[in-house]
């Protein structure tokens, strides 16, 4: 028997090159706001990234029931740690195939805070960038509270962030 479960799981890499794929511009981030999508897919082993946080899960989905019949959401708040800079948010599925195997598209290590993570070369990670406004507030993030929400009848999943300041 088959058993899926997705586990999305997320992190805060901080690299100069994840900053470099938004502009700068405020009136353009004022567009890319308004029109990007909250979470994209990034090759991340192509950007070096330091963990600012432990990774959390923030939904499971188990395939071998069926689907539920209203849209399930949950509300997860990611501790920072360091008081680092912040540049976005990583998220990455894992699937359990069964109890001995499962299958991972983000880290191919334990994440570690304040060490830099290793991803898998053959997947795309989601990458939530924050703001360039909301970047310059890093030391004084606490954190950052994620929604996720899915819609079994679109078979969507989506995600809004909100910065936590101390």
């Amino acid at each position: 028997m088959f058993k899926f479960i997705v586990k999305i799981i997320t992190s805060f890499p901080n690299s100069n090159l994840l900053y470099k794929i938004h502009n700068s511009n405020i009136s353009s981030q004022d567009a890319c706001d308004a029109c990007d999508a909250e979470v994209e897919p990034h090759p991340l082993w192509e950007y070096p990234c330091t963990a600012r946080g432990e990774p959390r899960r923030l939904m499971a989905f188990d395939f071998s029931s069926s689907l539920p019949d209203k849209a399930q959401e949950e509300t997860t708040v990611l501790s920072l740690e360091g008081g680092e800079k912040v540049n976005g948010v990583a998220l990455w599925m894992v699937w359990q195939l069964h109890q001995e195997t499962s299958l991972c598209t983000g880290p191919v290590e334990q994440v570690k805070v304040g060490q830099m993570i290793e991803w898998d070369v053959h997947s795309k990670q989601g990458v939530h960038l924050l703001a360039n406004r909301k970047r310059d507030l890093a030391r004084i993030i606490e954190g950052v509270e994620v929604k996720t929400r899915f819609d079994p009848q679109e078979g969507d999943v989506d995600f809004k962030f909100r910065v936590v300041k101390k």
